[in-house]
């Protein structure tokens, strides 16, 4: 046991002091120390903010600490993982401009081999996008945070844009069919089917269009406009 009550897990050590800053002279010795007793293949610092006393937003502080970083590295012959924020104002960019929404200075994402990127998606969901440098992109993906009675268990998923479009021909199945059920076909244009579902015309086409061709929904016409009705 630890002083946060976690069970001790094989090959895991933990240390919750918040004072360590690897660029404090002080603190270069303790921590070398400990690395040369637990000799880590992977040392996480959680949160990179916590373990330096730097302006993060300054390149030529971050390249400092990148610098220590590196040495860590070199002298342990370890990985180092960081636990960082992004901007608030990041918005969902391609994976490629999303390393440069990590907060702060761009040199921390040009010292980075790889990340992973977390956003929070509908209820307990949550995106991955895994950002690697000097091999083949990886797509997406999905997970579920499951809350138990003794532990949280993350689930898999599948790949988030599989997922996500299950998820959204379910609930233009779902809206088609109340939509159907209150006022008929005439209640079954995309423009009203639309406005219930909150998307853009093009994306509820495209997804009516999708749900036809797999011959989930019939298609028809009121007047000019294209309409869909439940099978």
């Amino acid at each position: 046991k630890n002083g946060r009550g976690l069970d001790a897990v094989e090959n895991l050590s933990f240390t919750f002091d918040k004072k360590i800053k690897v660029d404090d002279p002080k603190w270069i010795e303790p921590l070398k120390k400990a690395l040369d007793t637990v000799k880590p293949d992977i040392v996480f610092f959680d949160t990179f903010r916590r373990i330096h006393g730097l302006d993060e937003n300054t390149s030529e502080e971050m390249e400092k600490i990148c610098e220590i970083l590196d040495q860590i590295m070199e002298d342990h012959g370890c990985s180092v993982i960081l636990i960082h924020h992004l901007n608030k104002a990041s918005s969902n960019s391609q994976p490629l401009d999303e390393l440069l929404s990590l907060r702060g200075s761009s040199a921390l994402a040009g010292w980075a081999d790889a990340a992973l990127i977390f956003r929070k998606g509908a209820g307990n969901h949550r995106t991955v996008n895994l950002i690697l440098k000097h091999a083949t992109p990886v797509e997406s993906f999905t997970f579920e945070i499951v809350d138990g009675i003794e532990s949280i268990s993350l689930n898999w998923v599948g790949k988030t844009k599989e997922f996500w479009n299950a998820k959204n021909r379910d609930k233009a199945l779902q809206v088609l069919t109340e939509s159907h059920n209150e006022g008929g076909i005439e209640n079954c244009t995309i423009p009203k089917l639309c406005k219930r579902l909150g998307w853009k015309e093009d994306k509820t086409y495209k997804i009516y269009e999708a749900l036809h061709k797999a011959e989930k929904v019939n298609k028809g016409k009121v007047g000019k406009q294209n309409a869909y009705l439940p099978i």
